[in-house]
């Protein structure tokens, strides 16, 4: 049996896009090795027999300190590849960063199979962090310089495709695989259906300022004046969560909030998420956040769960106006009054979701996974 090794800077088991590859490589008939942030026990269980994980611990950090974690990982991923070189065909990368593609250089010197994954744009989220500006262009050259050393791209949807193919990537490498959730993750948990009194408001996401948690807790305060039986249940760890989690406990309505940390799993947050009323994604607006596919959105549009989101130009893509709210991209107001229309016209407000998982339909998760498998097949011997 032909092996293929994935590389992901990680916890595979809360990072639906890299199992889905994972998966798609074992589906094809490859043993499957993957290293990654944390020991994915519960991931290996629901993965199968012939995927097996390693972890590299790495600690947090920001900043400079964030560039140390890369380069860290990047060098124990660089000579756990340097002692295993002949066992793998292929070796399957998944970003960020862009450079850590470069510790398959030994396997590419074996004359190996290199593939990667732009899950995300590097230069764009990095720009946004503190000093982050300086390192753009570096980080551009990095992109174009992984591209051309890998066999075949893949990134997140058409536009991102066309930005690499316009700035580092030539044109017919690079191939899209939209982020859409896999609809079985949902036939595994109960819906949950309204039998009681209050509503429940969810979110699961990154505390980052750019994901406007702290928006979502403005505009839960405004909310719980004007429904006071309403509960907030926040899923979320890793930078900022602190700062949040502080700003919560001196909270008049910190009874009402439910702070549940950073989720364990994907399956987990999805469960969470199906006893859910309504759920936010109340991003701000930055190059990044315009262009990205959000998961969580397109995962509560597959749950059936109403939503609020940011008026963002990525999502207008695969919602309109009938099948969720748009908030102002950046203000708790706007997003406090959406929140207010989908809870007390709620039978509309469960409508637009049944709305919203048929748009999400026509996209088609088995018709992206199978964009990684014909490739992973064409490679076999």
């Amino acid at each position: 049996m032909q092996k293929i090794l994935h590389v992901s800077m990680s916890v595979v088991r809360r990072n639906p896009r890299v199992l889905n590859a994972i998966k798609a490589s074992a589906e094809c008939g490859y043993e499957v090795d993957c290293v990654s942030l944390k020991d994915c026990i519960e991931t290996f269980k629901a993965g199968g027999g012939n995927i097996r994980y390693y972890f590299c611990p790495v600690c947090f950090g920001t900043g400079v300190f964030e560039l140390l974690r890369y380069l860290f990982f990047f060098i124990r991923c660089f000579f756990f590849i340097c002692s295993r070189r002949n066992l793998y065909d292929a070796v399957f990368v998944h970003t960020m960063p862009d450079f850590l593609v470069f510790s398959a250089l030994a396997a590419k010197y074996s004359g190996k199979k290199i593939i990667l994954d732009f899950s995300d744009m590097f230069p764009e989220v990095f720009s946004e962090r503190r000093f982050g500006n300086l390192f753009f262009r570096p980080f551009i050259l990095v992109e174009k310089l992984s591209a051309l050393f890998s066999d075949k791209i893949f990134c997140v949807h058409r536009v991102h495709k066309e930005l690499l193919e316009k700035r580092s990537v030539p044109k017919q490498r690079v191939q899209f695989v939209l982020n859409i959730p896999d609809p079985k993750i949902f036939l595994r948990h109960k819906k949950h259906f309204r039998v009681k009194e209050g509503f429940t408001i969810f979110y699961a996401g990154s505390a980052s300022k750019r994901f406007g948690l702290d928006l979502a807790l403005k505009a839960f305060y405004v909310v719980s004046e004007k429904i006071p039986d309403v509960k907030f249940v926040i899923l979320t760890g890793g930078r900022g969560s602190k700062r949040i989690k502080r700003e919560i406990e001196k909270s008049f309505y910190r009874k009402n909030i439910i702070f549940r940390g950073s989720f364990e799993d994907h399956e987990r947050a999805v469960e969470s998420l199906m006893s859910a009323d309504l759920a936010l994604a109340p991003y701000r607006k930055t190059q990044f956040t315009d262009m990205v596919d959000s998961l969580k959105v397109l995962e509560y549009a597959g749950a059936e769960v109403p939503f609020v989101c940011s008026d963002l130009k990525r999502l207008r893509h695969y919602f309109s106006e009938s099948e969720c709210y748009f908030s102002k991209a950046g203000d708790y107001k706007s997003l406090a009054q959406k929140i207010i229309d989908a809870l007390e016209n709620y039978p509309e407000s469960q409508k637009k979701a049944q709305r919203a998982k048929s748009a999400l339909e026509k996209y088609s998760f088995y018709k992206q996974m199978d964009k990684y498998k014909t490739y992973l097949i064409s490679i076999r011997h």
